[in-house]
């Protein structure tokens, strides 16, 4: 049974998203640009975590340009991607999960707030 986190108090916003990323567009440097999914800090919206590939385990995952650990620190994200982004509370894409298709905002809600433990980048929907 797949488990979505969007409840009360989510926020789901449509942002533009652009098709292509520009060629100069690095994973992980702290920068949201299209064709990325990012992760953001609870409460300093300038740290971002800004992902082109899946990542197992984001529990040794840190904001860019700090020491502050994306897994129990993640408040909100936004997908520029052009697919679908699962969010999972476990490693290895275990523990309850979520969805963001592209172009969405948000955060997640309920008892699994601030705890992401890995992302999958997917072609399959919500």
């Amino acid at each position: 049974m797949r488990r979505t986190w969007w409840g009360a108090g989510a926020v789901a916003v449509v942002a533009a998203v652009g098709v292509a990323a520009p060629a100069h567009a690095a994973e992980r440097d702290g920068t949201l640009e299209s064709g990325e999914f990012g992760l953001f800090h609870r409460t300093n919206t300038a740290l971002v975590l800004d992902l082109r590939q899946s990542d197992t385990d984001l529990r040794d995952d840190v904001f860019p340009g700090t020491a502050i650990a994306v897994h129990g620190n993640t408040g909100w994200f936004a997908n520029r991607d052009t697919v679908t982004w699962h969010l999972y509370t476990g490693p290895n894409f275990t523990g309850s999960q979520g969805c963001v298709e592209p172009g969405h905002i948000g955060g997640p809600g309920g008892p699994i707030r601030f705890t992401i433990a890995s992302s999958r980048r997917s072609s399959a929907g919500c």
